[in-house]
């Protein structure tokens, strides 16, 4: 029997076939078990809700559905109900690994922990021992353990099999060092997740993490490479669009400006990223600036300004005019005024908090001016 967490519906026809045959009352038990464990994973990984129909969410935002907790307490509580009456059955480590994710999933970490040290401590031979490994990190990372988790998973895929269990480990191993911005050892990760066989949309969000990593690591033209890659494979708007974007950025650092432009020109014409329309005015503004057209970069923050009320990129539009004044029209006034806009107009805490820090340094150059 395959007893690993790869297809749930087929746990479900062995389970009954079992039950039918024998009706061991352990086998029912177990088999309840994972019938409501089933439709509590159906329903926590169900699509994300969207606000409108056929509307993308914005960008960085995630919309879950509701946890359904009832089914994971019940599910909790039968396994239980098994490890209790049946210690010594077969199905002990499935049980472990059951109360293991039901536990995360209600977010009791600590009793989701012990689960899964149990698993791994008292069954070494278990099928479900990269499992319990792979969720046993994300536990130490939900607990601000990024450390233990990576130390779990360098240690851990050493010794796993090749294939989607081992491309599960690395990806996350690979997003454990990306959370932590070591971008060489996040790069290396999600490179070798990839030559593992991954799962759909997990293979393009790879592959886009992989690029990002490169790019934040000086290797623009492998970046380049990566993202061109997700930028026409990945079925999500946000990340496509932010892959085309990084592209772009890798074609400007390998001097190649007039590709780099021709980039988000196309995305600018593509009805698929009509909502990021006004993202793209930006990132077009800022490779004017980038490539020496200041005047018009001038043309395009100002016209951004003038058609938005409001807004984080209302903001940025105001601090890089505010450094057009400072670096390149040299007029501190101005830049001040700029810097002070920025502030009222409801900037990102981390571009306000730049906009303190220079107009702090303005003034003190203005005051050192007048004196």
């Amino acid at each position: 029997m395959n007893r690993y967490f790869v297809s749930i519906s087929a746990w479900t026809i062995v389970f009954a076939s079992i039950l039918f045959l024998s009706g061991c009352a352990y086998f029912n038990t177990m088999y309840n078990a994972q019938k409501k464990f089933e439709e509590a994973e159906r329903e926590v990984e169900a699509p994300p809700q969207q606000t409108e129909p056929g509307r993308p969410l914005p960008q960085g935002t995630v919309q879950p559905r509701p946890v359904p907790i009832e089914k994971y307490r019940k599910v909790i509580e039968t396994s239980a109900k098994l490890l209790e009456n049946y210690p010594k059955s077969r199905w002990v480590d499935d049980a472990l690994l059951l109360m293991g994710i039901s536990y995360y999933r209600i977010n009791d970490l600590a009793r989701a922990e012990r689960k899964f040290s149990e698993l791994t401590t008292l069954f070494p031979n278990s099928p479900h021992i990269t499992t319990a490994l792979i969720w046993k990190a994300r536990v130490l990372s939900e607990q601000k353990r990024s450390e233990e988790a990576i130390e779990l998973l360098r240690e851990g895929t050493g010794k796993m099999k090749s294939g989607t269990r081992k491309a599960d480990a690395l990806f996350l191993l690979g997003n454990l060092y990306y959370d932590l911005k070591k971008w060489g050892d996040a790069a290396e990760q999600f490179h070798l997740s990839l030559q593992q066989k991954q799962r759909g949309e997990q293979r393009y969000t790879a592959l886009y993490r992989y690029g990002l990593s490169l790019y934040n690591s000086g290797k623009h033209a492998e970046a380049r490479d990566a993202l061109s890659a997700s930028a026409k494979a990945s079925n999500s708007i946000a990340q496509a669009y932010d892959a085309y974007v990084y592209w772009s950025r890798c074609e400007l650092a390998l001097q190649n400006p007039a590709q780099a432009e021709a980039i988000l020109l196309r995305v600018r014409s593509s009805e698929r990223f009509l909502d990021y329309t006004d993202d793209i005015e930006l990132e077009l503004a800022n490779l004017a600036l980038e490539t020496g057209r200041v005047n018009d970069a001038m043309t395009l923050y100002q016209n951004y300004i003038a058609e938005h009320e409001t807004g984080e990129g209302r903001g940025l539009a105001f601090y890089r005019l505010a450094s057009i004044q400072r670096y390149h029209q040299v007029n501190l006034t101005l830049a001040k005024s700029l810097l002070d806009s920025v502030i009222r107009c409801g900037a990102s805490r981390e571009i306000a908090d730049s906009a303190r820090m220079a107009i702090d340094q303005i003034s003190k150059g203005l005051l050192a001016l007048e004196n």
